[in-house]
């Protein structure tokens, strides 16, 4: 069989033969990439330094001084977010925000929380917009009440407790060990508790023995 020397084309590449099909088709996204450049740009430019500023009185300033850069003036943002702390008169006691749903009120209450009232508050120029006709501070959906640390804190010391129980596998058998033992005990017959006595000191409830 005669030989040829045809010599066969290199393939192209999928992304070339897309490049040549778009080839003098303009980018409709062109426009909105360099707008977007450019905004980039202008908001990450540091702002323009100006000598001799000019010093105003506070109560000579205007709104148009603000976008004023020649006049000095100091940068801040607007928002305070401590805006809704609470500082309770009493020491004793601490804040906590609660959900005005009525499910939530009585979970609150049957926990110790009551509502904070004007008369509780150190701050009460920083939160008097926040009172209601009853003397309450809410905002939102949300009402201020206070409870004891002591109550509080507690709680909070369970909870973590508890989580680190949940957590870990050597306290999670501490504490079966222990509610094993208190069940345990609570069900001996008088001369079973009669042995326990003679041996005091060792556990009812040992997890290494297999059953």
């Amino acid at each position: 069989m005669a030989m040829t020397n045809q010599t066969m084309a290199p393939p192209v590449a999928p992304n070339t033969v897309a490049s040549r099909s778009n080839a003098g088709k303009e980018d409709p996204l062109a426009g909105v990439k360099e707008e977007f450049d450019a905004q980039v740009k202008a908001e990450s430019a540091p702002a323009p330094k100006v000598e001799n500023l000019i010093n105003k009185p506070i109560r000579e300033l205007t709104e148009d001084d603000a976008y004023n850069l020649e006049i000095a003036m100091s940068v801040s943002k607007n928002v305070s977010p401590y805006f809704l702390k609470v500082v309770l008169k009493d020491p004793n006691m601490t804040c906590r925000w609660g959900n005005t749903n009525a499910i939530r009120q009585g979970q609150l209450v049957a926990k110790g929380f009551k509502p904070v009232l004007k008369e509780d508050v150190a701050n009460l120029e920083d939160l008097e917009m926040h009172l209601d006709n009853q003397d309450h501070f809410v905002w939102a959906d949300l009402i201020a009440v206070k409870i004891s640390k002591e109550v509080y804190y507690a709680g909070l010391r369970a909870a973590f407790v508890k989580s680190l129980h949940a957590t870990s596998n050597k306290k999670a058998s501490e504490r079966g060990a222990n509610f094993a033992t208190k069940k345990l005990t609570s069900q001996l017959l008088p001369n079973e508790r009669a042995y326990m006595e003679q041996h005091d000191g060792k556990p009812v409830y040992n997890p290494q023995v297999g059953v």
